[in-house]
């Protein structure tokens, strides 16, 4: 039985349509990928619970997925693009974020194990 509130996600190792969204979104770089790219990338009818799942997977590396709001389609549906973008591990905690920043260092600019 699962815990509330935690999600159950598959991973780029386990699952090829996760995979194939990480793909797309290493791929397309700074230009990102809309959900209807992905759609077409990777056959999913639920790109945006796939890049959740990715999410997940991400945030234990030190990574997550941006989501811009792009406007709507000619029929009415909302358009997101996605980018991959680095973030502070999660293993920095408060007091080690506001030494750093406090001392002038990077935490983007750190390398972690």
């Amino acid at each position: 039985m699962s815990r509330p509130g935690v999600i159950h996600a598959g991973s780029p190792e386990t699952s090829a349509r996760i995979r194939a969204t990480l793909d797309i979104l290493v791929e397309r770089g700074e230009r990102g990928a809309t959900t209807a790219e992905i759609q077409a990338r990777t056959g999913s009818m639920a790109p945006g619970t796939d890049v959740a799942e990715l999410r997940v997977y991400l945030r234990r590396r030190g990574q997550a997925v941006r989501c811009d709001y792009q406007g709507k389609s000619a029929n009415g549906a909302k358009i997101y693009r996605y980018f991959l973008v680095s973030c502070i591990p999660p293993a920095v905690n408060a007091g080690e974020l506001f030494r750093m920043r406090s001392t002038g260092v990077d935490p983007q600019s750190v390398e972690f194990e």
